[in-house]
């Protein structure tokens, strides 16, 4: 589980018990009169959490249903991990939307045309979620030529001797050669104030 010190929720490795099976799921009453099946068969996962000394409210339970094949344990992991990824898909859709590139209120009328920015927007959403996840991993997530390119890099550094404060603590610790180098100095740019005791920026900021 990853930390979230907005809901002050420390980051911890959750055990989970998971059961699966298949299912039928029948035909609602107010259409026994219509040709619809009398039911239809799904595959379905329950992943609970089982770790001591977490409160029972914040316990991951989730009750999954899949048209997927689910043949043992690792095809009923795989459902959970894919669950998992939801968090990115709702990023992407919070930031396409008016908290982010506002999507939303584009005056372009071609659905051709309206593709087009949304592929443009996704370039560069795809670094903004490399930086969300490198500011909350250990090792500084990826090196930071895998995000940016040279002449980026060398804008960032002269951006970040701009920023830096002259005390340790508004000054950037990561190393240089790590993603969470680089999101540091954005961060910044829009508007966090830099200090590891705070949130982290986020990726709005």
């Amino acid at each position: 589980m990853s930390e979230d010190k907005r809901k002050n929720k420390k980051k911890r490795i959750a055990q989970i018990a998971i059961c699966y099976g298949t299912f039928r799921i029948k035909r609602p009453a107010n259409l026994n009169k219509t040709d619809y099946p009398e039911y239809i068969t799904v595959n379905g996962v329950w992943a609970q959490e089982v770790t001591d000394g977490v409160d029972d409210t914040e316990l991951i339970n989730w009750k999954l249903l899949t048209t997927h094949e689910i043949n043992n344990c690792e095809d009923a992991i795989k459902m959970v991990e894919w669950y998992g990824a939801r968090w990115y898909i709702e990023q992407i859709f919070r930031l396409l939307k008016p908290q982010g590139f506002g999507i939303e209120d584009t005056q372009l009328e071609s659905g051709w045309a309206i593709r087009k920015l949304v592929l443009m927007q996704l370039s560069a959403l795809l670094k903004i979620l490399q930086m969300n996840i490198a500011y909350n991993d250990p090792e500084g997530g990826q090196p930071i030529e895998e995000v940016f390119t040279q002449q980026e890099i060398e804008v960032l550094t002269t951006l970040n001797k701009r920023l830096q404060g002259k005390k340790a603590k508004t000054q950037n610790q990561h190393n240089p050669s790590t993603t969470a180098w680089a999101t540091w100095v954005i961060g910044r740019l829009g508007g966090w104030k830099g200090y590891d005791s705070l949130v982290p920026p986020g990726v709005i900021s």
